[in-house]
């Protein structure tokens, strides 16, 4: 029973990916990225369909503490990580083409859904807990834009996201809102063969 509903769905599935395949607009591409500014790491974008990716990211984030008395000074510091993943929609891609503008690597503008999750420190100088140190997993919608020129990738992405706190000082005013702004900015070098 379950084959005669399983193949033509499989067939519908298949006959899209090759009508996509076929149409001779731009599509979005799947790309690696190093950064090197904006948290040091890697990225990665995978194409889902003609102008939605999947955008996962893993970088460090670093803090800096100094404190002072009139007995002793101390500075300490901490190195974490944190994930991202956006759920891109690249909206202008078919408007740059007919305006003559570059869409190669994805360049452009997008709405995306966003999660992030900041570990506070994966390592730290000490057993002083920073203030302002916590771990937190964020989510909502997000605009941003990519741009990709001579193999240099700039990106931004601004939004309101919901805010959970994980662990750690979460310290008062803005941070201890269950909705917050965010934004991220990143420049980076494109993986692989320039195509």
């Amino acid at each position: 029973m379950k084959k005669p509903i399983f193949l033509p769905v499989l067939f519908l599935v298949f006959s899209q990916m090759a009508i996509a395949q076929t149409d001779s607009s731009y599509h979005t591409v799947s790309q690696g990225v190093f950064n090197f500014v904006g948290g040091l790491g890697l990225s990665t974008e995978k194409s889902l369909s003609k102008n939605n990716t999947l955008f996962l990211r893993a970088s460090t984030n670093t803090a800096f503490d100094f404190v002072s008395n009139n007995a002793q000074s101390s500075t300490n510091f901490s190195l974490g990580l944190t994930l991202l993943g956006q759920y891109r929609h690249f909206y202008n891609l078919q408007k740059r083409i007919a305006k003559g503008r570059p869409v190669a690597h994805n360049w452009g503008n997008y709405i995306a859904f966003q999660v992030e999750q900041r570990n506070a420190g994966l390592f730290t100088n000490g057993a002083t807990v920073l203030t302002g140190r916590y771990s937190s997993l964020t989510f909502g919608p997000v605009w941003g834009t990519q741009i990709v020129k001579n193999r240099f990738v700039v990106g931004f992405s601004a939004g309101l996201v919901g805010f959970v706190p994980l662990s750690g000082n979460v310290p008062g005013s803005i941070f201890s809102w269950p909705v917050q702004p965010t934004s991220n900015f990143s420049l980076g070098i494109l993986l692989g063969k320039n195509k």
